[in-house]
C-alpha cells in the first residue's frame, strides 16, 4: 500500500471519527432537552405503538414500545405492550387492516370528564392490607362481575382473552360506553346485565351506568391462552433435563489393507479407540470425567484420563475450574506453548473478578485426548509447575505475569529451570494493542499486537522479535530466531468486492542463508474476489515467497485468475474455469527452475433427485528453465454421489463412483503421482435420534500404474463409528433456601433501603404449586428448596392498589447448598400530576364537546421539572415526589391571544398513591 494511499484511508478515518463525535453530540444535546421538554413522551410514544399494534404492524410498534421504555424504564403498559407484541411476531398471522370505529366528539368528552372523576376518586392514602382467605381463593378474572362492593377486590386491568365472553350484572343498567371500542364489543343481554367480549388486543375503558351510579372497569384483551405447556415451560423443562447427569460414549475403529491383488490383500495398519464421558451438573458445579483407550497394531493404551469442575462454587468461592490427571495448562503464551501434562490445574478469579490466576503441576508426556498411536504417550520423568496472574483494572484492560519451573532427570539438558512472561492487551473503540515478552533465564522473546477496524477496513500487525537461542519450557518454540513484521488487512469497499493483503517480511536468524545472514524473507499473498452478478464469481489472487533469507534460498510465485458461475435451466449447473501460472527459482539448485501454465475446468450438476455428477479436466505446460525438459501433463477425473433416507426409516445411505486418469506423468516436472484409479465408496448410518448415531463405511480403490515408478495395486479401507449420549435422568441438585420482602420502594431503585416500609400479605410464588405470604414484616421464606435453578413470581392481584412494581415480576434464583439466597420485591405508588389545556370556547373552564387541546404549552413544578402538553393539549409528570407541591403555567409558552381564565398557579399535596389533575383552560382575545 502507498503512502498516499495509507494517507487517505487516515484522513478517511479521522472523518468518519469526527462525523461520529459530532452525531453523538447532537444526539445527546437533543435527547437531554426532550426529557426536559417532554416528560410524558413515553406515553406518547406508547400510544404511538399502540396504533402500530392495532393495525397489525408488530414490528413497528415493538420499536415505539422500546423507545418508550428509554424515556421511563418502569412505564407499565409499555412493558405489557412489549410482552403481548413479542408473542405475536413468534406466532402471528398477517391479518388484513380493519377500520377502527370512531368515538364521536360528545363521548370524547364524556369520557375525559370520566378520567377526571377517576382521578380525583383516587387521590386518598392506598394502605396494604392482609388478604383475606376467601379473597386468596377468588379465581384472577372471573367470568361473571357483579357491580357492587365486590368490584374493588378485583384487581385490574381485567384480563380477557380474545373471544372470551365476561358476563357483568348491575342493577337496572341504564348505559355502557367503551373508550376503545375496537378492543371490547359489548352487547345487553338483558336489564340487568351486559355481555363483554375480548375482539382485538390492547387496553380499553368501560363506563356502566345503572341505579347505583357510574362503575369503571379496565380491561387487557390478550391473545388465547395456549393449551398445554407454554413455549417458556417447555424451555424450562428442557434446561432442567439438560442438567441431568448424562453418558457419552464414542467409538472408532479402522482397517487398511493392500496388495497387487485381491487374493494378495494383506492388513497395514489396524486401530480403534473407545472413549467414555459422564458429565453433569451439582451444588459444587459441573462435572466431568473422560477416559480414553486407543490401540494401534498390537499395541494398546489407556490414553487419555481427564476429572474436572467447571464453574465450581465451594466454601464462599465461585466460578472456579479444577482440573485432574490429563489437561493442557490454561495458558497460552511465548514461554509455555501448549503441551500436555498429567496433574492438576486450578483456575479461578478473586477480588470480585479484579484477577484471575492459574495453578498447575503435572508430568510430561500426558495423555494425549483422540490420540490413536500408544507409544506416543510414555510418561517420562520431566515435570512442570507454574503459575499465571492477569489482573484487569478496567473492562478493557489486562496485565497478566506467568512463571514456570522445570524440572526432573528425563528432562532434555538444554532447557532451562525456569520461564517468565509478560503481557499485556488493550482494547479500544476501533481497536486493540496487545504484547508479550517472555524471558528463558538467559535469552528474550518479543511479541506486539495492533489492529484497527473502520468502515471497510480491518488491519491487523504483529511485531515479533524472538532470540535464535531463545527456548520454551518444553523445547525449541514456534518461530525461533525470527525478527519480522507481519501485516494483513481486508478491505470490502462493497458487498460485492472483497480483497486480502498478507504481508511477512522477516529475518530467520536460526537457520540463515550461510552466504548472506542479513538477508529477508518475503511473504506476500493478495486475493480479490468480485461477484459481478448473483450467479457469476470471479477471483484473483497472487503469492510470492521470496525466501533469500533462508538456509536453501528460493523464490515462488504464482499468480491464478478464476470464474464460477452457474446457470439454472433445467437443472442448477454450476461451473469453473481458473488458469494459473507458477514460476520458481532454486538458487542452490538452478537445475530445478520451471515454469508451469496449468488450466482447471469443471462442471457438475444435479442428475435426479439426490444424484449429482462431476467432471474435471486439468491441463500443464511445464518447461524447465535451465535444462531441456518440457512436459505436457494432465489429468481427467469424473464421479457420481448419491446420498439418501431410506424411505422414513432412520438409516441413511450414501455412494460414490470416482475414475481419475492421469496421462503424460514420466517427466519429474509433472507433479502427479502417475497413477490411474477406479474409487468407489458406501457407507450406511443409522440415526434413529439425535443422540445416537452408528456408521459403517467402505472405501476400494484400483490403481493401476501410468508411471513405471509406481506399482499396480487394491486399497481397501474399512471405518466404523458409534456416538451415543444416554440422559441418565439423574440429577443432584441443591438444596437451600429462598427469602426475601416486600417493600414500597420509594427512590425506585429496586433495592430495600431501612426507610423503605414492608408490605404485608402479598402472595410469592415458587413455581406454579407452592407460595408464601409476606408476614407484618414484608418478609417471606422458602426452605428446603431442591432444584439448581428456581422462579420466584409475586402475585400483582395481591398487591395494594394504586402501586406499581419496580423490578421485574419473576426472577430466576440460582439454587446454592446449604445456603439462602434473597430476592426482594419492591412496589412504588403510582402517584402522577396531570391536566390538559384547552381552549375554553363555551367560556364554562370546563371541558366539553367543543373543546379543543392546545399544543405545546408548558407546566413547571417548583423543582423546576417541566412538562409541555400533546396534541391533545395533555401533559403529565410521571413518578411525582410525596408532599406538597406548587404548578404553575409558563406564561411564555402560551399561544398569542390566549389568556389563563383560572389561577396560573395551584398548590397541593400529594399522599402515597394519589395522582393530582389540573386542567388550564385558556380564552382567546379578541
Amino acid at each position: 500500500m502507498t503512502t498516499i494511499s495509507r494517507l487517505k484511508i487516515k484522513r478517511k478515518g479521522l472523518k468518519i471519527l469526527f462525523f461520529v463525535i459530532c452525531a453523538w453530540t447532537v444526539l445527546s444535546v437533543s435527547w437531554l432537552s426532550c426529557a426536559l421538554a417532554y416528560s410524558q413522551i413515553a406515553g406518547f410514544l406508547c400510544e404511538i405503538g399502540i396504533k402500530f399494534f392495532q393495525q397489525g404492524r408488530y414490528e413497528e410498534a415493538l420499536h415505539e414500545f422500546k423507545k418508550a421504555l428509554l424515556a421511563q424504564p418502569d412505564y407499565e403498559p409499555a412493558q405489557r405492550y412489549i410482552e403481548m407484541t413479542q408473542r405475536m411476531i413468534s406466532g402471528a398471522a398477517v391479518v388484513p387492516i380493519e377500520k377502527i370505529p370512531s368515538v364521536t366528539p360528545s363521548e370524547y368528552a364524556e369520557i375525559l370528564e370520566i378520567q377526571k372523576e377517576m382521578i380525583r376518586e383516587k387521590q386518598r392514602p392506598m394502605e396494604a392490607f392482609p388478604l383475606p382467605k376467601e379473597i386468596k381463593k377468588r379465581i384472577y378474572a372471573p367470568r361473571e362481575l357483579t357491580l357492587d362492593e365486590s368490584l374493588s377486590r378485583i384487581r385490574q386491568p381485567i384480563e380477557i382473552e380474545q373471544g372470551e365472553t365476561i358476563t357483568i350484572k348491575g342493577r337496572g343498567i341504564q348505559r355502557f360506553l367503551v373508550t376503545e371500542p375496537f378492543v371490547l364489543k359489548v352487547e345487553r343481554k338483558g336489564p340487568d346485565e351486559i355481555l363483554v367480549t375480548g375482539d382485538k388486543l390492547g387496553y380499553a375503558y368501560l363506563h356502566i351506568w345503572d341505579n347505583n351510579g357510574r362503575w369503571t372497569l379496565e380491561f387487557l384483551t390478550i391473545p388465547p391462552r395456549p393449551i398445554g405447556l407454554s413455549v417458556e415451560e417447555e424451555l424450562r423443562q428442557a434446561e432442567e433435563r439438560a442438567k441431568n447427569f448424562k453418558i457419552r460414549y464414542y467409538l472408532d475403529w479402522s482397517s487398511f489393507e493392500t496388495g497387487r491383488s485381491w487374493d494378495s490383500l494383506e492388513r497395514s495398519s489396524y486401530s480403534w479407540r473407545h472413549s467414555l464421558t459422564f458429565f453433569g451438573e451439582t451444588p459444587y458445579g459441573m462435572f466431568d470425567s473422560t477416559v480414553s483407550a486407543s490401540a494401534w497394531h498390537d499395541k494398546s493404551e489407556v490414553s487419555y484420563m481427564s476429572v474436572g469442575l467447571t464453574q465450581g462454587k465451594l466454601f464462599g468461592f465461585k466460578d472456579f475450574n479444577v482440573r485432574l490427571l490429563d489437561f493442557t495448562p490454561a495458558l497460552s503464551n511465548l514461554i509455555l506453548w501448549g503441551g500436555n501434562l498429567r496433574g492438576a490445574m486450578l483456575n479461578s478469579p478473586a477480588f470480585q473478578n479484579l484477577l484471575d490466576y492459574t495453578v498447575f503441576w503435572g508430568r510430561e508426556g500426558g495423555g494425549l485426548y483422540g490420540g490413536f498411536t500408544p507409544g506416543f504417550t510414555t510418561e517420562r520423568e520431566s515435570y512442570l509447575s507454574g503459575i499465571d496472574v492477569n489482573v484487569k483494572p478496567q473492562k478493557k484492560q489486562k496485565y497478566g505475569f506467568s512463571v514456570v519451573r522445570g524440572w526432573g532427570k528425563e528432562r532434555l539438558p538444554e532447557l532451562h529451570d525456569y520461564g517468565y512472561d509478560a503481557d499485556f492487551s488493550l482494547d479500544f473503540s476501533k481497536g486493540s494493542f496487545s504484547g508479550d515478552v517472555a524471558y528463558d533465564s538467559e535469552k528474550f522473546a518479543y511479541l506486539l499486537n495492533a489492529s484497527t477496524s473502520i468502515p471497510d477496513l480491518i488491519v491487523n500487525s504483529e511485531f515479533r522479535n524472538i532470540d535464535k537461542k531463545f527456548l520454551t519450557m518444553s523445547g525449541m518454540g514456534s518461530r525461533a530466531g525470527e525478527l519480522g513484521l507481519l501485516t494483513n488487512v481486508i478491505y470490502t469497499p462493497w458487498e460485492y468486492l472483497n480483497v486480502n493483503v498478507r504481508t511477512d517480511f522477516y529475518q530467520d536468524r536460526l537457520f540463515p542463508n550461510p552466504k548472506n545472514e542479513d538477508a529477508w524473507n518475503q511473504d506476500l499473498n493478495l486475493g480479490t474476489s468480485l461477484q459481478a452478478d448473483p450467479f457469476t464469481v470471479w477471483r484473483l489472487d497472487y503469492a510470492l515467497q521470496n525466501y533469500l533469507g533462508k538456509v536453501s534460498p528460493i523464490r515462488n510465485q504464482n499468480i491464478g485468475l478464476s470464474l464460477n458461475r452457474y446457470f439454472d435451466w433445467i437443472r442448477r449447473i454450476n461451473t469453473f474455469i481458473m488458469y494459473r501460472y507458477y514460476v520458481t527459482k532454486n538458487f542452490r539448485s538452478p537445475s530445478l527452475d520451471y515454469v508451469n501454465n496449468r488450466i482447471m475446468t469443471g462442471i457438475s450438476f444435479n442428475i435426479i433427485k439426490d444424484l449429482n455428477f462431476f467432471i474435471n479436466q486439468e491441463f500443464s505446460w511445464v518447461e524447465a528453465l535451465n535444462v531441456d525438459e518440457r512436459s505436457q501433463p494432465r489429468a481427467f477425473q469424473t464421479g457420481l454421489d448419491w446420498g439418501k433416507q431410506i424411505f422414513k426409516s432412520p438409516f441413511f445411505i450414501n455412494l460414490r463412483f470416482l475414475y481419475r486418469d492421469e496421462e503424460n506423468t514420466l517427466s519429474p516436472f509433472s507433479f502427479l503421482s502417475g497413477e490411474d484409479y477406479l474409487e468407489s465408496y458406501g457407507e450406511i448410518t443409522y440415526k434413529p435420534t439425535p443422540d445416537l448415531e452408528a456408521f459403517f463405511n467402505t472405501r476400494v480403490r484400483n490403481v493401476w500404474a501410468e508411471n513405471p515408478a509406481t506399482q499396480k495395486r487394491i486399497d481397501l479401507n474399512f471405518y466404523s463409528g458409534l456416538r451415543y449420549l444416554w440422559d441418565t435422568g439423574l440429577r443432584w441438585e441443591s438444596v437451600g433456601a429462598i427469602d426475601g420482602y416486600v417493600f414500597k420502594d420509594y427512590n425506585s431503585d429496586g433495592l430495600r433501603q431501612r426507610d423503605e416500609p414492608p408490605v404485608e400479605g402479598v402472595k410469592i410464588w415458587l413455581g406454579k404449586d407452592k407460595f408464601e405470604v409476606t408476614d407484618l414484616f414484608g418478609y417471606y421464606r422458602f426452605r428446603k428448596v431442591k432444584a439448581a435453578k428456581a422462579f420466584v413470581n409475586i402475585d400483582t392481584t395481591t398487591i395494594p392498589p394504586g402501586f406499581l412494581l419496580t423490578v421485574p415480576g419473576t426472577q430466576e434464583v440460582p439454587i446454592q447448598q446449604a445456603a439462602s439466597t434473597q430476592i426482594n420485591f419492591g412496589i412504588l405508588s403510582k402517584t402522577e400530576i396531570a391536566g390538559i389545556v384547552f381552549d375554553d370556547v363555551d367560556g364554562k373552564k370546563q371541558l366539553g364537546p367543543g373543546s379543543v387541546g392546545l399544543k405545546g404549552v408548558e407546566v413547571y413544578l417548583e423543582d423546576g421539572s417541566k412538562a409541555t402538553t400533546d396534541a391533545f393539549g395533555r401533559y403529565v409528570f410521571k413518578k411525582a415526589s410525596l408532599g406538597k407541591h406548587r404548578l404553575t403555567l409558563d406564561l411564555k409558552t402560551v399561544p398569542a391571544r390566549y389568556i389563563p381564565t383560572v389561577p396560573i398557579f395551584i398548590d397541593f399535596e400529594l399522599s402515597e398513591g394519589d395522582s393530582f389533575n389540573y386542567n388550564i383552560p385558556l380564552k382567546k382575545t379578541q
